[in-house]
């Protein structure tokens, strides 16, 4: 925190965040095999409107990476939250997350992928803060490459419009300062 407090506020990222994309069953059981989760830190730039939300990952890492398989029994699914990464047992689904890539077939990406000339796909996010979410999807889209004949998620993008990205954004910072207070009374009771 030394390095944060020397920085003014205009010199501080507008947003910082981290995103973690998993395989899952179709019992909804994440795979533990390689190949089956990338994680990775978020950039948001601001461009016509909206906010674009851009995680990258290793094209060429052997181990570190997520395969997109023509496989029926498996799901692409993930989660995107502003703040630090979470260790690989906790949850991020406290008051810092921000979107939440609906469970995508694997093998309908597949064939996504493989029809489109710049080896990408489609599919659906929502922002579980916001009220109605799930009647206002957000686009995201997952860029592949080939790598020795594996299709691997190289880059991710969440497309959010500047109006949803504002609530969101006024859930966020209401939520940081009920829970600031929240442990600020715990120290009270503590005295």
């Amino acid at each position: 925190m030394e390095l944060v407090a020397k920085l003014e506020d205009q010199e501080l990222l507008p947003f910082v965040g981290y995103c973690r994309l998993f395989v899952v069953d179709n019992d909804g059981l994440q795979r533990k095999t390689k190949g089956s989760r990338v994680e990775a830190p978020v950039h948001m730039k601001v461009e016509n409107g909206k906010r674009v939300f851009s995680a990258y990952f290793p094209p060429k890492d052997p181990v570190t990476m997520l395969k997109i398989q023509s496989d029926e029994q498996e799901f692409v699914y993930g989660k995107l939250w502003a703040g630090t990464i979470c260790k690989p047992e906790e949850n991020p689904n406290t008051n810092r997350l921000l979107c939440v890539i609906q469970g995508q077939n694997c093998k309908r990406l597949s064939e996504e992928v493989d029809a489109s000339p710049e080896s990408t796909c489609k599919c659906k996010a929502f922002m579980p803060l916001l009220p109605d979410c799930y009647s206002k999807p957000v686009e995201a889209r997952l860029t592949t490459a080939d790598e020795k004949f594996v299709t691997k998620l190289v880059k991710l993008e969440v497309e959010i419009p500047d109006e949803l990205y504002e609530l969101w954004m006024r859930y966020y910072k209401t939520l940081k300062k009920v829970d600031h207070e929240d442990k600020n009374g715990d120290k009270d009771e503590k005295k």
